[in-house]
């Protein structure tokens, strides 16, 4: 077989190729985009060749981001690291002596892993911005902090479910449920469209460092409304990364309008753990509420209805298991409505379930029938898993079933892994890690069903396995090159595996320290002589 004078072969120290079959290769040839050929032994000759200095893989899949927020953070004002409300103060502090803007947007900031165990008060912020316009967001997006000067300029009516209020009836600046997305939506909306390309461009750049290649966009909604998502649909073809654009609505029209194949991804039908605002079937353990269901069975019924006659895949985001169960029981009467003609083509949409944290076995034997996949995060247990942790703090001992990877692996489910960056870190080893190392000891997966997580299910999950997620002729040539072996590499130290090199359609994008290649594949080659 002939090949053009552009194509080259790639070697390494150990490929895995995540392909079904299993069969071991040596080698890849990479002819313009796409993988021309593989296989063991020794390459084809007379072309160039590439060793690379580590073990190649797909490149990674993140199955669950949120690109805008992920660079504002990046960028910004990221209070992950803030171990109580004083450092954050303190850290915001830092923050404004550098930053003229009157518009303030922090985030990542985790209560539940502070010694205070809350969010700060608009009085306390306001120490320290003055009559700046300020929002700062709990890490998991549910509930947000915003200072007087945000709260006047935001306007929200004052009979919104979820504004808190004080001893005496006035507002204390924390906003959970439909107050703290309306916020959230007013305080983003405000941006200028520049920022938010820089937004998610740098989101990008930040995911190629991590051996991402293509990254599952959960855009507006309840996060920032549609804004970002006209702002990525007008540059999706230049962003250095594959998106795949979710867009959390209930308009199907408008999604068609647009020319996409999915609707919903992160369409909220309840909130999260952290912010007791999933929906339960029992009343959290420390707050008498059982969370909240935001949307009633007949308009998401519905809203299946109309998406699956229309050839869409939707996602939804359901983490609590009254959530769960209404996502599944208006998915089984949607199946019913679209009657056994569309029974099969409503499986083969492979609905999605973003989260399904606190899924019964039944549950995912439901899911499993109707051809529902898992977006799962699994360092959401690296973060609030454990006997000690947030879940625990929650919801007493139903910590331990929640994120069961290994029982819905054995209920013959597709799990997807992503991040929910910023919610947790876009860092697909960290997941993977933390998949393996689940914190309830029988619900961790082997390396093997963690690494397909980020690279064959992700691919799955958007109904691209013909394209990536796995090294196969004729798929994308999107290759993440790893310092070490994740399935020989003893699991406690996963982790501490990295990225090494990530290539996007045959062309390398990035590597170590020399950093991003923006150019061409033959620019590029001259390093490898």
């Amino acid at each position: 077989m002939s090949y053009s004078e552009s194509a080259f072969v790639l070697t390494a120290a150990k490929i895995h190729t995540m392909e079904p079959s299993g069969v071991s290769v040596d080698w890849i040839l990479v002819e313009g985009e796409r993988i021309g050929a593989l296989g063991p032994g020794d390459p084809p000759g007379g072309m160039k060749r590439i060793h690379l200095d580590g073990v190649l893989v797909p490149g990674f899949i993140d199955s669950h981001v949120h690109l805008t927020t992920t660079g504002l953070y990046h960028n910004g004002l990221d209070l992950r690291e803030s171990r109580s409300v004083e450092e954050l103060l303190s850290n915001l502090a830092t923050y404004l002596s550098g930053n003229a803007d009157d518009w303030v947007i922090g985030g990542n900031f985790d209560p539940g892993r502070n010694e205070d165990a809350r969010m700060p008060d608009r009085n306390e912020i306001d120490r320290v911005v003055g009559r700046k316009k300020a929002l700062l967001s709990r890490a998991d997006g549910h509930s947000c902090t915003v200072s007087s000067a945000g709260f006047d300029a935001i306007a929200l009516q004052p009979d919104l479910p979820g504004i808190d209020l004080d001893g005496e009836g006035s507002p204390t600046g924390v906003l959970r449920n439909q107050a703290n997305y309306e916020a959230r939506r007013r305080f983003f909306g405000m941006l200028p469209e520049s920022k938010i390309l820089s937004a998610q461009s740098e989101a990008c750049r930040l995911a190629l460092t991590k051996g991402v290649t293509s990254v599952h966009e959960m855009a507006g909604g309840s996060y920032m409304g549609d804004k970002d998502f006209e702002v990525m649909l007008s540059s999706l073809e230049d962003f250095p990364i594959h998106i795949v654009c979710y867009l959390a609505t209930l308009d199907i029209q408008q999604v068609l309008g647009s020319g996409l194949k999915c609707v919903g991804g992160d369409l909220f039908l309840d909130g999260s753990i952290g912010s007791r605002t999933a929906a339960m079937t029992e009343p959290y353990l420390d707050f008498e509420t059982r969370g909240h269901l935001y949307h009633e069975d007949e308009e998401m019924i519905d809203w299946y209805v109309e998406a699956s006659r229309a050839g869409l895949q939707t996602g939804v985001h359901a983490i609590g298991d009254a959530a769960i169960e209404q996502a599944l029981r208006c998915m089984e009467e949607a199946m019913i409505r679209v009657g056994p003609e569309g029974a099969l083509g409503f499986t083969r949409l492979r609905h999605r379930i973003e989260h399904f944290e606190c899924a019964s076995r039944e549950h995912m034997f439901r899911a499993k029938e109707m051809g529902v996949v898992g977006s799962v995060q699994p360092a959401f247990d690296a973060y609030w898993g454990g006997e000690s942790g947030m879940y625990a703090a929650r919801l007493g001992e139903r910590w331990r079933s929640m994120n069961d990877f290994s029982l819905m692996h054995t209920e013959g489910m597709v799990l997807a892994g992503g991040s929910d960056s910023t919610v947790t870190p876009l860092d697909p080893l960290m997941g993977i890690s933390a998949a393996v190392n689940h914190l309830s000891g029988s619900s961790a997966v082997t390396p093997a069903e963690a690494l397909a997580m980020f690279t064959s299910s992700g691919a799955w999950a958007a109904r691209q396995e013909s394209e990536r997620g796995s090294l196969a002729v004729g798929k994308r040539a999107d290759l993440t090159v790893l310092s070490g072996d994740p399935l020989q590499t003893d699991p406690s130290e996963i982790q501490r595996l990295a990225p090494m090199e990530t290539w996007v359609g045959g062309k390398r994008r990035w590597r170590g320290e020399e950093g991003f290649f923006p150019t061409d594949l033959e620019n590029g080659l001259h390093k490898d002589g």
